[in-house]
């Protein structure tokens, strides 16, 4: 049986995911470009400190998962290098697939060999690539940061910042008031003229190599939870085996 507390965190979480569904509940307001350096600045003290999260250049993420949709549980190893490499291989009990991404080019791997990511795929890819990025990517990219406003939800505030990369790709980042750590982060993807949204709840922040990393994970495709990951091992700066973000 679910406890009470059990109950919260969910609600907590699939109200998360609804406020970034619907563009509307957080309108843009503006805001002065200090007082936007400021919510970034204190981000990037929330998740361990500048100094800290540059120095993670290299970074490997081990853990279990759940695919809702699919009934199947298995396994996920990330492995990312600053600024644009990443390696992905989700491993289930009946299926597996790695996905490669390195600066513009992607590949994807179900079978035996590697095929070149289709321009959709590689705009799910980039999505991926930007959560892995974060909270930097809120300073690297201040030119194309915006904010939204403030959205309240079950005594909680968040503030909702956008990057705006491409008129195919934008991401939204929600960021808890309290704890000024990343709660929630909502791709929008338009492809074929239709747009998808992905979307990555955050929670369980525990502190490595001082820095904060979310130890629990939920996936949402629209509003329907795809999958959940519960992370086992954060390495920082590990060694990455040579050609790991080629296809092979």
């Amino acid at each position: 049986m679910q406890t009470t507390t059990g109950r919260v965190a969910t609600a907590i979480a699939l109200a998360l995911m609804f406020l970034g569904l619907f563009p509307g509940v957080a309108s843009p307001q503006g805001t002065s470009t200090k007082a936007l350096n400021r919510l970034v600045d204190a981000v990037l003290e929330a998740h361990g400190s500048r100094k800290a999260l540059r120095a993670v250049r290299t970074l490997k993420v081990s853990g279990r998962l759940k695919a809702v949709v699919q009934g199947d549980q298995g396994t996920s190893t990330i492995l990312f290098q600053r600024p644009d490499k990443l390696y992905s291989d989700i491993t289930y009990k009946r299926s597996r697939e790695v996905r490669i991404v390195d600066g513009t080019e992607g590949w994807v791997k179900t079978g035996k060999a590697f095929g070149p990511a289709s321009p959709d795929v590689m705009l799910g890819m980039r999505y991926s690539l930007i959560t892995y990025r974060l909270p930097l990517e809120l300073a690297a990219r201040r030119k194309n940061l915006s904010y939204l406003g403030r959205v309240e939800q079950l005594g909680k505030s968040f503030d909702v910042l956008e990057l705006a990369y491409t008129k195919t790709l934008k991401v939204r980042v929600f960021v808890e008031d309290e704890s000024k750590r990343i709660a929630q982060v909502v791709g929008y993807i338009t492809a074929g003229g239709q747009t998808v949204i992905l979307s990555r709840v955050l929670g369980d922040y525990r502190e490595v190599a001082g820095v904060a990393y979310p130890f629990h994970q939920r996936y949402y495709s629209g509003r329907t939870l795809i999958g959940e990951k519960w992370i086992e091992s954060v390495e920082p700066n590990p060694s990455l085996p040579d050609g790991i973000f080629s296809p092979r």
